[in-house]
């Protein structure tokens, strides 16, 4: 007989591995509903750039809380510019552009995702 203490352990293991493995997946899809949700366009981007206006200061508080309880599930160093840009590429393929051709919209994108690691995991910001 299996002692169940043991299948406990192993499929926690299981379990956490699996969320690793499936969680860039994850994060993709939100990354596109909520460019979808908030209408992204170069022209949002744009004004957001220009304004440097914070990603994380238009999210809603629920969504901040949610994102924070997420974090202590793992890691967010997966989450990157480049991530981005790949994630958004089929449904938004210019704002993708626009992130890698204009050097501002670039330094925006990696100040939002770094600002975004920091107040999900409780650290201030610069």
């Amino acid at each position: 007989m299996v002692d169940p203490s043991k299948i406990k352990q192993y499929a926690g293991r299981f379990g956490k591995g699996l969320l690793r493995e499936s969680e860039p997946g994850v994060v993709a899809g939100i990354i596109n509903e909520l460019f979808h949700e908030w209408n992204v366009d170069i022209a949002k981007v744009t004004d957001h750039v220009q304004y440097h206006r914070s990603l994380w200061d238009e999210l809603d508080p629920r969504y901040q809380q949610a994102l924070k309880k997420a974090a202590k599930l793992s890691d967010l160093n997966f989450l990157t510019p480049s991530f981005v840009i790949h994630a958004i590429s089929k449904e938004f393929p210019a704002v993708a552009s626009l992130f890698l051709s204009w050097a501002a919209a670039g330094e925006w994108l990696a100040h939002q995702i770094n600002d975004l690691k920091k107040q999900i995991s409780g650290q201030t910001t610069d």
